[in-house]
């Protein structure tokens, strides 16, 4: 689904990313790992065809992010919210769905179906901008989920949710997993990221320094843990 070679995005001040390389197969969930400032967003934004590299190859199904195929494959979550606070939460999926070529005719089954997707249903009416942080993450969802997305791209989404909004992000992520979808998850939360994730790419200072396959057994969750923090140098949380 995802192929990722010799990415290269630098910016003037020396920051950015340097020849990162990973692959991501459909039905599986990727981890990535990194203090602040490590290039976890920008690598992700690259993907989603809104960063152009300087260097390097993207392939999303044989497809380059920014294409009209590219941007119909992928689904990328923020790690802010951007919505537009005075349209209910459904009129925001609604206007999401249609940017996105959903058919005049499919508009209410889409949006109904990404509402329920994401427990969502009770809220239809609500003004987005009287929903919390963790509702907000919901929406961006739900609108990612509506257009039948492949890759969905998640930039810090444990960022300002709650213990049991956590636990329902990660379940759901799951879910998506099991129906097929690949999904890309960044996080400083090693913790979140054992949880949900097949495999980590490990980013520090804009470098690479490997992808992991994530143990299922918990003690040697523990162990690659405290491995993973050692390569890092200390610079991720492990709890949030």
């Amino acid at each position: 689904m995802l192929d990722v070679g010799g990415l290269t995005k630098a910016y003037r001040q020396g920051e950015g990313i340097f020849d990162i390389h990973f692959q991501a197969t459909s039905g599986t969930i990727v981890g990535i790992i990194g203090a602040n400032g490590a290039g976890k967003t920008t690598l992700l934004r690259c993907i989603a065809g809104l960063l152009k590299p300087d260097a390097g190859s993207i392939e999303i199904a044989g497809n380059q992010p920014g294409t009209e195929a590219g941007k119909c494959l992928t689904a990328f979550v923020p790690d802010q919210p951007h919505l537009f606070p005075s349209l209910t939460v459904v009129e925001h999926i609604q206007f999401k769905a249609k940017a996105f070529g959903v058919p005049s005719d499919k508009l209410e089954e889409s949006v109904g179906q990404a509402l329920e997707a994401v427990g969502l249903s009770a809220y239809a009416d609500r003004t987005s901008g009287s929903l919390s942080k963790g509702q907000k993450q919901k929406v961006m969802l739900a609108s990612a989920y509506q257009h039948q997305a492949q890759l969905f791209v998640l930039d810090e989404p444990t960022n300002g949710l709650d213990i049991p909004s956590r636990q329902w992000l990660a379940k759901w992520l799951v879910d998506q997993k099991a129906k097929g979808k690949t999904i890309l998850v960044s996080s400083h939360s090693l913790d979140f990221i054992k949880d949900v994730a097949d495999s980590c790419l490990m980013l520090r200072k804009g470098k690479s320094q490997g992808v992991d396959q994530v143990p299922q057994a918990q003690d040697e969750k523990i162990a690659w843990g405290d491995q993973v923090i050692q390569r890092l140098g200390g610079a991720v949380q492990v709890h949030e």
